[in-house]
């Protein structure tokens, strides 16, 4: 096989690998083949191999380049990557904002729920806590053993409320505690 004949027929196997290593390759075995020392009519395949062993170890070194720019430097890979991840939200915006505001939403329900529930709790004890304070003077008006019953209503009013808004106190301190150490972890967990 002569010097055009294996040109030719190296060329058409490596059409497939990027321009650069073809043209590189090309040229590189034009000048192998001349500094060689063989003319355009002598047979080439005992020096440099055959189009197809020479093709493969050409092709086999291009994908390994290929590979090492791709892992070097992110390459098609993570802009791929990148891209789909654009046009999956792109996409999936319809379903995804409804969904974030349905969930913030229900978080500031439950907020408000139990911001309402707080403010119900500290009513009831402070209303217990008056009921209490409220029947002192009415003792002042009753005699025999309704003022001890009265005297009992009042210091049982003012001491239950009293332990109620102790014991409320320290369930909505766990509970701050706690919506705050969830928050703490969200935030760490995200950095």
């Amino acid at each position: 096989m002569n010097k055009q004949t294996f040109l030719r027929s190296l060329s058409s196997k490596l059409r497939r690998i990027p321009k650069e290593d073809y043209e590189d390759a090309m040229q590189y075995y034009d000048s192998f083949i001349d500094d060689a020392g063989l003319g355009s009519e002598d047979d080439v395949i005992p020096v440099v191999g055959t189009p197809e062993e020479v093709a493969r170890r050409i092709i086999e070194n291009s994908l390994d380049k290929q590979a090492q720019k791709i892992t070097s430097e992110g390459g098609v890979k993570n802009m791929t990557k990148g891209l789909w991840l654009v046009v999956a939200g792109i996409v999936s915006a319809p379903i995804t904002l409804p969904i974030v505001f349905l969930c913030l939403g229900l978080f500031i329900a439950v907020i408000a729920v139990v911001f309402s529930l707080a403010i119900a709790v500290f009513a009831t004890i402070f209303s217990v806590i008056i009921m209490g304070i409220a029947i002192i003077p009415a003792i002042f008006w009753t005699s025999g053993a309704q003022i001890f019953v009265m005297l009992g209503y009042s210091m049982l009013g003012i001491g239950l409320g009293t332990l109620i808004c102790m014991g409320f106190y320290d369930v909505c301190k766990c509970f701050v505690m706690f919506i705050i150490r969830v928050i703490r972890t969200k935030v760490i967990r995200r950095r």
